[in-house]
């Protein structure tokens, strides 16, 4: 190499902070062997080797720490790697995950948990949570609402029939192209699930009004009832299709148009556990409220405290609602919430604390 080389010298200094950076990754791997052998002497039973509130403090303490020129989203996936690769020397995560095709669990699992832990495909939501509850997996994802706060009540009722807690959330934002073909020929796509779908016709200067029909799926009839409503808002020539009942266990959507088409898929995904996280300083805590034989409204849940981060309604005789506030339950003001829950409805059943997501 040319010892004139301007980049010589730039080059040489990186390459011994990249040696440097070798020595202090190897040192924090020999401190994550010694947290597991503290971890397996002091268990009485099962060892717990994931904490998801651990992980929490630590991309927190990162993000705080981080004054450029990094991208706080770069070096949280770095981080997410570095932390599941440490993991994987006390024990790798096994992580559930309802795989389908045209699906985005699978990227999502493992954007979040990293290339060093185990995935195991099911075919069902059902199963994924059955395998975390027997000890198959450690971990699992299970959507509960999309970008309208709209809640899964199937979601709601797995997650309360498995035991499991949540642990954490994370969001997926998924959009499919589909090309006119320039053919009569339908365009069927298999949709992540549940999902509100919201179909964009492509403008061009070509394109007629464009002829938008959404049909069920021939294979499983009744599955996805006909649409409740269809907004169409001609500025943005776009349809906004949300139907009556989001389908847990999967989505085949026929489209017939005359023009390209975006579908967009917004979901919020708990991830869920069989351990119960410790407060972190910035958590959420869930309870499901059952209004008996009287049906619940909005007015009288946010009326219960200011501090309430989230409220939706279940099913069609609205008298069960989801309440999520800031904070652990094992915290005052939850509990303060919870006490005045339980004053106001017939039943109030804590559904779980977890770690609050990293604002993106």
């Amino acid at each position: 190499m040319n010892s004139d080389d301007p980049l010589q010298p730039v080059r040489e200094a990186i390459d011994q902070i990249d040696t440097q950076l070798i020595e202090l990754l190897s040192q924090r791997g020999r401190l994550a062997l010694q947290v597991a052998d503290l971890k397996r002497a002091a268990a009485d039973g099962e060892v717990v080797y994931y904490r998801p509130e651990r992980e929490a403090l630590v991309q927190r303490r990162v993000a705080g720490m981080n004054q450029g020129p990094y991208a706080a989203q770069g070096l949280r996936a770095l981080f997410n790697e570095l932390i599941s690769a440490t993991l994987a020397l006390e024990q790798p995560l096994r992580v559930a995950v309802v795989d389908r095709p045209g699906g985005v669990a699978m990227l999502a699992a493992q954007n979040h948990f990293g290339a060093s832990a185990s995935y195991h495909r099911t075919a069902s939501y059902h199963q994924a949570l059955s395998d975390v509850a027997a000890g198959i997996s450690d971990v699992t994802l299970l959507p509960v609402h999309d970008s309208a706060l709209r809640w899964f009540p199937e979601s709601i009722d797995l997650l309360l029939e498995s035991g499991l807690l949540p642990v954490g959330e994370m969001e997926v934002d998924a959009r499919y192209l589909l090309f006119d073909s320039g053919t009569a020929d339908d365009k069927t796509i298999q949709l992540p699930d549940p999902v509100v779908v919201r179909l964009r016709k492509s403008v061009n200067e070509s394109s007629g009004p464009g002829d938008y029909q959404v049909l069920t799926d021939a294979s499983a009839p009744g599955q996805w009832p006909p649409p409740s409503h269809v907004m169409v808002p001609e500025r943005f020539n776009e349809r906004r299709i949300n139907c009556d009942r989001p389908v847990l266990d999967g989505l085949s959507l026929n489209l017939q148009v005359n023009d390209d088409v975006q579908v967009s898929c917004q979901q919020k995904l708990l991830i869920l556990a069989r351990i119960e996280t410790e407060p972190t300083g910035d958590d959420k805590t869930m309870w499901l409220v059952n209004g008996g034989e009287r049906p619940l409204q909005y007015e009288q849940l946010l009326a219960v405290s200011d501090d309430l981060a989230e409220v939706g309604l279940l099913d069609e005789k609205k008298n069960r609602a989801l309440v999520v506030v800031q904070g652990h339950h094992l915290e005052p003001s939850p509990k303060a919430i919870e006490q005045q829950l339980q004053a106001q409805f017939a039943e109030v059943k804590w559904v779980g604390s977890w770690p609050a997501a990293l604002a993106v």
